[in-house]
């Protein structure tokens, strides 16, 4: 007896955009596209008049915009008139918005030594010799 034919096909397995199921995780703030030359960040803008998004402007931080090619990881995302081609989100809050802030790196470096040498001091201050007439003894290690 012979055995019956086996009938092979093959399907040219096409390229698929990526897909996240709605059961599934999806990180609404994601950004992807980012300049490596730029620290992002999501900031919300806490008062009427803008003081959290001030802050940030003052520290160097600039809006990231809409013509950056950034991907954002929801399909809500809001691009108004009356804030140009900045890039926000519903806080979901009453009204209140975050709005995709960019630093440059360098900046961004600076404020971390800074941070590191904060901790470093402090850390400095707990290891010194207990003043005179101090009793009791700390031992701490690194």
């Amino acid at each position: 007896m012979s055995e019956p034919a086996v009938k092979t096909t093959t399907r040219k397995k096409t390229q698929r955009k990526a897909r996240v199921p709605i059961s599934g995780r999806n990180d609404q703030l994601a950004v992807e596209g980012k300049d490596p030359d730029f620290y992002y960040r999501w900031v919300l803008d806490t008062s009427e008049k803008g003081s959290n998004i001030l802050k940030h402007t003052r520290a160097g931080y600039v809006f990231a915009t809409k013509d950056e090619g950034l991907q954002i990881g929801s399909a809500s995302v809001y691009i108004n008139d009356h804030v140009g081609s900045h890039i926000r989100v519903p806080a979901g809050r009453d009204g209140e918005n975050l709005y995709l802030m960019k630093l440059p790196m360098e900046y961004r470096e600076e404020d971390l030594a800074a941070k590191t040498q904060v901790i470093n001091e402090t850390e400095e201050s707990l290891l010194k010799v207990k003043p005179e007439g101090g009793y009791g003894e700390v031992k701490i290690s690194r």
